[in-house]
């Protein structure tokens, strides 16, 4: 084999890392951190807010409603009742008193007898009629309601020591569709309507 130089022939070079290995980290660690603190904040805050207010509304008021106003009501009011009701006038048609003479004289029983009737003349039932008799200080209510047959009864004793006695009405309570009018009462005495605004009360010794 040919050499050209006197020097014996080398194995080529193999390239390496010019460090070597090591489990040490490349950089020393530190306690301190990376960036210094500070207690002023990144932004300086402002007093004043990001959006300049305004007094003006954001829509401009109006003074027109947004509906037209009227002064018609929503439905026509009217003074006639949704039905029409027509009352029949009642009235006492009949009264009768009678007085008997009870215990010797101590006693009066006083008995009226009333037929009511209505204005086309027939005979009303419900209906409640109401009398008071006074003696002295003393004022008692008695009332009976008349049955099918119009008539009603009322009777009541007192004593003749306690004086006369006076009778009055408090009137008629109608039964429903009907209305009490004691102008058409039956004419009992001093030719006006029984218990009527001229003829209100009737005595007896």
């Amino acid at each position: 084999t040919f050499f050209p130089s006197s020097q014996p022939p080398t194995a080529p070079e193999t390239s390496v890392g010019d460090d070597e290995p090591t489990n040490e980290p490349s950089s020393s660690p530190s306690t301190e951190p990376t960036l210094e603190p500070t207690d002023e904040p990144t932004n300086e805050p402002s007093s004043l807010p990001s959006t300049e207010p305004t007094l003006e509304p954001t829509d401009e008021p109006t003074n027109e409603p947004s509906s037209e106003p009227t002064n018609e009501p929503t439905l026509i009011p009217t003074d006639e009742p949704t039905a029409s009701v027509s009352a029949t006038a009642i009235f006492i048609q009949k009264m009768t008193i009678s007085k008997k003479v009870l215990s010797k004289g101590k006693k009066h029983k006083f008995t009226f007898q009333f037929t009511i009737k209505d204005e086309k003349n027939k005979k009303v039932k419900g209906a409640n009629v109401k009398l008071e008799y006074r003696q002295g200080n003393n004022t008692t209510p008695v009332s009976k309601v008349s049955p099918t047959s119009g008539k009603a009864k009322i009777s009541f004793t007192v004593k003749t020591k306690k004086g006369s006695v006076t009778i009055s009405s408090s009137g008629i309570d109608a039964p429903v569709g009907y209305a009490y009018d004691m102008d058409l009462n039956h004419k009992y005495s001093d030719d006006c309507p029984a218990f009527s605004e001229n003829c209100a009360s009737y005595v007896f010794d």
